[in-house]
């Protein structure tokens, strides 16, 4: 059986079609949730967080197995409420008060996330009105995230809502210029990336990373920077609650393969913070430039389906547009952030690829075997082996970092791996 015959993908739309996040959909009928539900996404916000507790309400299975994910597992800061029959008839409300002032007697800790699970949301318990009670005490404060996955098909918004519940911690700052806060998620060696760098020989402080590197103190001092950097989407809407209450500018530089767009990140990195990186802009920009004009004579006209990374394919396929490749599928978790932008930029190539919903791989895998594209970008979850698959490429290590060493490693590793099919 020809896997057309097991996946249905005229329910999948082409990229000209998609006007809404609800258009892009997944290749098979059976509703698939995404990577995780938005509770495993919006505890790994606060994990990490010093003097920080986390509190899941919902059912013993929510509760259970957020505490045995490998990112949470041994840490005790983690509590749970599991309801019964009796609070989902008639409400929590004096349970959750009880299970906050415990939490609060241990003293270890000085601020607790809340965060609620579908059953919460479906019953309508209002929380919001328990927690401006507790909150009145000033010496601990609780946050409040709703992870209902009923409502959503992707597990980002457990990062974009857990990043902005930490906005209720911060407080007024005097500016002290030449510092900046980088707000994203799963900033690993961001210390040893090219944007960091160039930010440390112009004397320019890091005021603290958020959630990643942070602790309460620098997470409520952090209005005193003089700027924001944004480094993934799902912390652009704390850095808009931090620019419209204490007035704290912020620039969007994520891992972006497009060389034009990090020289205007580079760009209005210098006119905000006042330093002079010009040169070294112009050089970095232009070593792109003549490795995409090296590269394409081996590029131009060979095709490729993006199936991981889905958070950068828009992005990163408008990118590979531009020395000359064509996409055939390109799999996403859905609108976000500028999307709308980089569909534009890939339309005008002439190119107009299906899209499908991430993360669901085995339908996708099937795809690679009935399209057969030039170049699979796989996330290393590629059902077949590797190894043993022509074009399947994996872009971990390529994405790691901030600026122009991204659409370099990228470019290296197509290089590669063109020239090893020539030469075969």
């Amino acid at each position: 059986m020809i896997p057309s015959e097991i996946y249905d993908y005229s329910r999948v739309k082409r990229l000209d079609q998609i006007k809404r996040d609800k258009d892009v959909r997944h290749i098979t009928r059976a509703i698939y949730p995404g990577f995780h539900c938005p509770l495993f996404t919006a505890t790994n916000v606060f994990v990490s967080i010093e003097k920080l507790a986390i509190l899941i309400i919902g059912t013993e299975e929510c509760t259970y197995y957020t505490k045995c994910q490998k990112e949470t597992k041994g840490k005790n800061k983690i509590f749970s409420l599991v309801f019964d029959k009796h609070d989902i008839t008639f409400g929590f409300s004096k349970g959750v008060i009880s299970a906050v002032k415990k939490i609060k007697d241990y003293k270890e800790f000085e601020a607790l996330a809340l965060i609620t699970t579908c059953v919460v949301e479906l019953i309508g318990e209002e929380l919001s009105s328990i927690i401006d009670e507790i909150n009145k005490d000033k010496s601990f404060t609780v946050l409040l995230v709703k992870t209902n996955h009923y409502q959503t098909d992707t597990p980002t918004i457990g990062l974009e809502d857990g990043l902005k519940a930490l906005f209720t911690i911060m407080e007024k700052q005097k500016r002290i210029d030449g510092t900046v806060n980088i707000l994203g998620p799963r900033q690993d060696g961001f210390e040893r990336s090219e944007l960091a760098t160039i930010l440390m020989k112009k004397g320019i402080t890091i005021n603290t990373r958020i959630p990643d590197k942070s602790t309460l103190q620098t997470i409520r001092s952090a209005p005193s920077a003089q700027l924001n950097i944004v480094t993934n989407y799902s912390a652009l809407g704390i850095a808009q609650k931090m620019k419209d209450e204490f007035g704290v500018e912020y620039i969007y530089f994520d891992s972006f393969s497009d060389p034009n767009r990090i020289k205007r990140c580079y760009e209005d990195l210098q006119r905000i913070l006042k330093i002079e990186i010009k040169a070294e802009i112009d050089e970095l920009f232009n070593k792109i430039l003549s490795e995409m004009k090296r590269i394409e004579p081996y590029s131009q006209n060979k095709s490729f389906i993006i199936a991981m990374p889905p958070m950068f394919s828009f992005e990163l396929s408008s990118f590979l547009c531009k020395i000359g490749m064509k996409p055939l599928w390109l799999q996403t978790l859905g609108l976000k952030a500028n999307d709308e932008e980089y569909a534009k930029e890939i339309l005008s190539f002439g190119f107009n690829p299906k899209i499908c919903r991430a993360i669901n791989t085995v339908p996708l895998d099937a795809v690679f075997h009935t399209e057969k594209p030039d170049v699979y970008f796989s996330g290393g979850m590629h059902t077949y082996n590797a190894k043993n698959e022509p074009g399947v490429i994996t872009l971990h290590k390529e994405l790691m970092g901030r600026g122009f060493e991204i659409p370099l490693k990228i470019l290296n590793r197509l290089s590669c791996y063109f020239e090893k099919e020539t030469e075969l």
